[in-house]
């Protein structure tokens, strides 16, 4: 009796030991894919710390929601001038930091051309009689009158909210420091050669545009400049006719603005001549 005592003992003390190491393995086994969770959780794709990150960003956002708000503003300016950048490929800058559009950049032009990018202003339609300030001379961008200007060449100025409005469309405008033509007959009539010899836009022939350009005198034009073109964002300004330089803006500018359209302006009622000069209308513009 006494060996079959001793012998359901040790069978129970065996049970025992066995009971114990299994649940000693399964723990370890456990602990183990806890840490090796821990480890790819650590890994995987920075998940670990984008969580913490958005965590911050949400404490932040209700501590100071203006603060985490320029944050962000901030940021897409960052990636928005890293975009342009990579886009256009070009270093150049004008003096206000604005990129100059690819392929714009004038080296030892004549005339002392120059072509100079500027910021793009807000640019709500405003009434006729509004007073308004632009950033650059001649406009590039900005408040403008509700209706563009027809493309064509006038003798008389055409008022700057038209025009501005004509370059939301795409279009390029080419002045000179007059009055009128009649003040400046032989710097008008060169230009007027030069719109007139310039190549169609393909894409605005068959809706019956030849070119998306204006010419115009501009009397509002600083002293030190004889000849001007504006464009979306970009100015040019020389000191006389240079063709070689005007070509170069004019055909690097055209169609680079938000509102590319070809269709023809409303002002003045009586079209312009499409590329060669023509008398003098009312104070508005020649047709």
């Amino acid at each position: 009796m006494f060996e079959g005592v001793k012998r359901s003992t040790i069978a129970c003390l065996i049970v025992c030991v066995c009971i114990a190491a299994c649940g000693t393995r399964a723990t370890q086994d456990a602990g183990d894919a806890t840490s090796e969770e821990t480890r790819d959780i650590a890994s995987g794709d920075g998940a670990l710390d984008a969580t913490q990150d958005a965590a911050e960003e949400a404490a932040t956002d209700a501590a100071d929601p203006d603060a985490s708000d320029a944050m962000d503003a901030a940021d897409a300016m960052d990636a928005g001038a890293d975009l342009d950048a990579a886009v256009t490929g070009d270093a150049d800058a004008g003096s206000d930091g604005a990129s100059l559009a690819d392929g714009l950049a004038l080296v030892d032009a004549a005339c002392g051309a120059t072509i100079t990018a500027h910021p793009i202003l807000d640019s709500p339609h405003v009434d006729v009689d509004a007073g308004i300030t632009w950033n650059s001379n001649p406009p590039s961008s900005g408040p403008h009158f509700g209706i563009w200007a027809r493309w064509g060449v006038y003798t008389d100025p055409i008022p700057r909210g038209y025009l501005v409005h004509s370059l939301e469309h795409g279009a390029v405008v080419l002045s000179y420091r007059c009055a009128n033509r009649a003040a400046c007959p032989a710097v008008h009539d060169q230009l007027a050669r030069f719109v007139a010899a310039l190549p169609p836009e393909p894409g605005c022939v068959p809706e019956g545009v030849r070119r998306r350009i204006i010419l115009t005198p501009d009397p509002l034009l600083d002293p030190s400049v004889t000849v001007a073109g504006a464009a979306w964002g970009h100015t040019y300004r020389a000191t006389c006719v240079d063709e070689r330089s005007l070509e170069t803006f004019v055909l690097g500018t055209t169609g680079r603005a938000p509102e590319d359209f070809c269709a023809d302006g409303f002002y003045p009622e009586v079209p312009a001549d499409s590329g060669v000069a023509v008398d003098g209308g009312d104070a508005g513009g020649g047709g």
